[in-house]
């Protein structure tokens, strides 16, 4: 995520807690007042990996290849190729 402003960081924060921009290298994403569209493209997001990483409200996921699969507390959610919602 090259070129990110103080004001991007600061909604970011807003939206998802005490992100720092460096754990946002491999991301992009827009981030308005009230929702935030986050896509990991490069590489891993490094805020995921954090004791405080949080998702406020909707998860939407697109799995790629067979291989994906998301964690959600305790739980694993493997998953084929298509889009899944998660609240």
């Amino acid at each position: 995520m090259a070129g990110i402003t103080q004001s991007e960081l600061i909604k970011i924060q807003r939206l998802v807690g005490p992100v720092e921009q460096g754990q946002l290298i491999h991301v992009d994403c827009f981030a308005g007042e009230k929702v935030g569209v986050f896509m990991p493209v490069t590489g891993p997001c490094y805020y995921a990996i954090s004791p405080r990483h949080k998702h406020p409200s909707y998860m939407f996921t697109l799995a790629i290849n067979d291989r994906t699969a998301l964690k959600i507390g305790e739980d694993i959610i493997q998953s084929p190729p298509s889009i899944q919602a998660f609240i």
